[in-house]
């Protein structure tokens, strides 16, 4: 006790600096806390169907209202690695999954705005967002368009969507990719997420990746 009363302006000057670094470190956590929650969130996911039915959609997690740029999706086929920009599609089944007798031209949602908190939109199913492998010059164009598809991703590995986006009044864009396996059933074909969970580029660090994948889609 005497040591502390002949040094109390050390003791309390000590105090004093614990007390700031620990309101720093506080208000720093608070910050970064801040920062992440007001992030551009946007999730990839599928319908439950794991067929080639399954319809892909995006939706919009964040806490303000984003604009989808575009998407890309990258088919991987062994050492290949092929982009495709995702702009409007031939539709071929119904919602339900039934095959149409002709295919129905639909305009992509990404030309309609923007997306609201909490809003999404459906990208197509694997029949619609993977048509693009299908050659239609080929000598099985007359088949039905069904099993073709599935001829065709019988050669593909995986495929991974990429969500470009603009929010807020950001000038640089951020972005979101999520990747899908291709696996096998016997005859069946099965669509099933390789990631647990959609990956997002939204950091000050990521925003190259979002900036190049932007840039490659308008080579497309």
């Amino acid at each position: 006790m005497e040591w502390l009363t002949d040094n109390a302006d050390l003791v309390s000057a000590l105090a004093t600096v614990m007390m700031t670094i620990a309101w720093v470190v506080y208000a720093q956590f608070g910050i970064i806390t801040y920062l992440r929650q007001r992030r551009p969130r946007l999730l990839i996911d599928k319908t439950a169907d794991n067929s080639i039915n399954t319809r892909f959609v995006v939706v919009n997690l964040s806490e303000f209202p984003v604009y989808i740029s575009g998407i890309l999706v990258v088919v991987r086929r062994g050492e290949e690695e092929i982009t495709h920009k995702i702009e409007n599609y031939m539709r071929t089944s119904t919602d339900d999954g039934e095959e149409l007798d002709s295919m129905e031209y639909t305009e992509s949602q990404l030309r309609h705005g923007t997306l609201d908190v909490g809003q999404l939109f459906m990208m197509g199913s694997s029949r619609e967002t993977l048509s693009w492998l299908l050659d239609d010059n080929a000598e099985d164009a007359d088949d039905e368009r069904a099993n073709r598809i599935r001829k065709a991703l019988h050669e593909v590995d995986n495929f991974e969507f990429r969500v470009v986006a603009m929010a807020g009044n950001d000038d640089r864009p951020v972005a979101s990719s999520r990747q899908f396996n291709v696996e096998f059933d016997g005859d069946q074909i099965c669509i099933v997420p390789l990631q647990e969970y959609t990956r997002q580029f939204s950091s000050w660090r990521d925003r190259r990746i979002a900036e190049e994948w932007a840039e490659e889609m308008r080579k497309h």
